[in-house]
């Protein structure tokens, strides 16, 4: 799984020297995610395969090593040629080029936190899958090593949480069309629900259903909101790049809340913690009525 750190800030920056249409811009955000998605798969799967015959500590440096990729395609190709650059970029859009949303301020206020919330819960929910399993291994009387996350556990994982994300981004573009109010409250309410049903229901097959289907939820918003921080038609195109790099910023925030929770809280208190997240999105997706026709 690549490391979206190297990928994702370039992306305000490309979207405000243009690309060639909305379509070609969306299809590259899609298989952007698709195949993060992917890797989340595949790497869960290398660890049902590996992490047993080659410890932990050789497996996570050979689960890294894929961070270069992105850097060595950069430095080749160069995102940019001098003599490769579309024509016209600079006066297709004079008059965006200059225009000032408004209420730019609000818009991004709202973005910042859309992304915010969508980032901590989707951290806090693939951090508390392997938590509750191990719940549950304990629970069956398992303890020590044994309790902990190894072997199916993985699979489980990986069928969770990448066929979850990879679902979820195809479900996403599908929909992408969509009033967003209407589709990003439905996602909304479900994941809700699921995390309120692990609250009361603990069980192995609470936890599969829930975890899976809030999996899938999140990456459909995911996907939404990545199209977001860069419509040059919501942000303006003078603003486009600065609003990008703030719901990066204000979005890996919510990373390190969502860390945070799964490591310090108990299981039951976290997965508290990830519902309140999912009802204050709900609540900030209803405040915003300016964005694909609302």
């Amino acid at each position: 799984s690549m490391n979206p750190a190297l990928v994702t800030p370039s992306s305000g920056i490309n979207a405000e020297y243009g690309v060639s249409s909305k379509k070609v811009y969306c299809t590259g955000v899609f298989l952007d995610s698709f195949f993060f998605a992917v890797g989340s798969a595949w790497v869960a799967i290398l660890g049902y395969l590996l992490l047993g015959s080659i410890g932990w500590r050789i497996f996570i440096l050979l689960t890294s090593l894929p961070i270069f990729i992105p850097s060595l395609i950069i430095l080749h190709f160069k995102l940019q040629e001098e003599s490769r650059r579309i024509p016209n970029v600079s006066t297709q859009h004079k008059s965006d080029s200059t225009a000032l949303i408004p209420d730019f301020k609000s818009r991004l206020g709202k973005a910042c936190l859309l992304n915010l919330l969508n980032i901590w819960q989707g951290y806090g929910c693939i951090l508390l899958l392997p938590a509750l399993l191990k719940l549950t291994n304990e629970r069956d009387g398992s303890d020590g090593c044994k309790a902990s996350v190894q072997g199916e556990d993985f699979l489980i994982i990986a069928l969770l949480s990448g066929v979850g994300h990879i679902l979820g981004r195809i479900l996403g573009i599908a929909v992408s069309n969509f009033r967003f109010r209407l589709v990003q409250t439905f996602t909304a309410l479900v994941s809700m629900a699921c995390y309120g049903a692990l609250i009361f229901d603990d069980s192995y097959l609470s936890i599969v259903i829930s975890i899976g289907i809030a999996n899938v939820t999140y990456s459909m918003t995911r996907l939404e909101l990545k199209l977001m921080e860069c419509d040059i038609q919501y942000f303006g195109r003078a603003k486009v790049a600065s609003a990008s790099a703030w719901c990066l910023t204000i979005g890996y925030v919510g990373a390190i809340i969502g860390t945070c929770m799964a490591e310090f809280l108990t299981t039951h208190e976290a997965v508290i913690g990830t519902f309140s997240c999912s009802c204050l999105l709900l609540l900030v997706v209803l405040l915003v009525t300016d964005y694909k026709n609302n």
